[in-house]
């Protein structure tokens, strides 16, 4: 690791793991991935893909029964749970259904998730998730029980869409990190009954208005804040903007996130969900940069993920 490495870099340095031959399996961090409906399967595949090639031992996937099998079809490493409501146009998608059978379906949708709750590191909400009645109402269930456990949880995508609906369901709870674009940031502003000035300004206001909870917003500079601590990420990225690339940022920050929380090491003055969400954006930066360096405009977020490891190892070195 080299000696000029950014402070906060350190800080993740000191948090992630060391791998010896007396550790077993799930040491080094389960982390669940809760989306994925037949609409969209490639965003959860992407951040759970990304959090093992960054080093967790097991990710798993919770998503639509329609999409299981597509996503197991991308990789055997991944272990899929399809316990979401589907979007069909049935009882179990929440089109043109009475609200007595979304209650009842998201109900019992959420209770097979939330069996499986305690055992994670971190819960990352929202790629490819949907925004169907019953897959909502589902996913709303699900978050009290992940505070309830304490892990760490980081909202993408569509889990702000349904943070818009009930900011409170996420709000008070420091464990969890929103990792809002510019249109997402706008509607979490109005949503909070916040003016939107600058994306600084409104992550902050926001920050302070959910009770500490960590906004990581994104842009050509990344900008991260939890209520005084703030930090802005501008490490060289790629100037392709392909779908997915949020999903691999979710699946740095969640394994990060998994991470600094587990560490018993000093990891210094900054809160630890902006210590993981910092360190998330370098090495999501990082490993675009190096995959449109490699494809040019050919980059995809597929080729991204195959550029974490090397983006660790530039950073960070040849870790044990």
């Amino acid at each position: 690791m080299s000696t000029e490495i950014d402070p906060v870099l350190r800080s993740m340095h000191e948090a992630i793991p060391r791998l010896d031959a007396t550790k077993h399996k799930g040491q080094c961090g389960k982390i669940a991935v809760v989306g994925g409906c037949e609409e969209y399967t490639g965003a959860p595949f992407f951040a759970a893909m990304t959090a093992l090639y960054a080093g967790a031992d097991l990710s798993h996937v919770f998503c639509g029964k329609s999409a299981s099998s597509v996503i197991k079809g991308y990789s055997p490493d991944l272990i899929v749970h399809p316990y979401l409501p589907d979007d069909e146009g049935n009882a179990s998608g929440g089109h043109g259904v009475e609200e007595e059978e979304i209650e009842s379906v998201s109900s019992h949708c959420a209770n097979r998730v939330k069996e499986w709750i305690p055992k994670f590191d971190c819960l990352i909400v929202g790629p490819g998730m949907g925004r169907s009645k019953a897959m909502l109402a589902t996913v709303a269930k699900v978050l009290p029980s992940a505070r309830q456990a304490e892990i760490p949880i980081v909202l993408d995508a569509d889990g702000l869409f349904l943070l818009t609906k009930d900011l409170d369901l996420i709000a008070g709870y420091e464990k969890a990190i929103l990792t809002p674009n510019v249109v997402e940031l706008q509607r979490l502003a109005h949503a909070a009954g916040l003016p939107h000035t600058s994306p600084e300004e409104t992550a902050c206001n926001l920050s302070h208005k959910l009770g500490g909870v960590t906004i990581l917003s994104k842009g050509p500079v990344d900008f991260v804040c939890c209520k005084n601590s703030s930090l802005s990420c501008t490490e060289e990225g790629s100037p392709r903007r392909a779908g997915g690339q949020g999903d691999v940022l979710a699946g740095f920050v969640g394994l990060f996130s998994a991470w600094v929380h587990t560490s018993s090491a000093d990891l210094g003055q900054a809160p630890r969900t902006v210590v993981a969400s910092y360190s998330g954006c370098v090495l999501a930066r990082e490993a675009s940069r190096l995959a449109y360096a490699r494809l040019g405009r050919s980059l995809t977020a597929f080729e991204v993920t195959k550029e974490v490891g090397r983006a660790m190892q530039n950073k960070w070195g040849n870790l044990p």
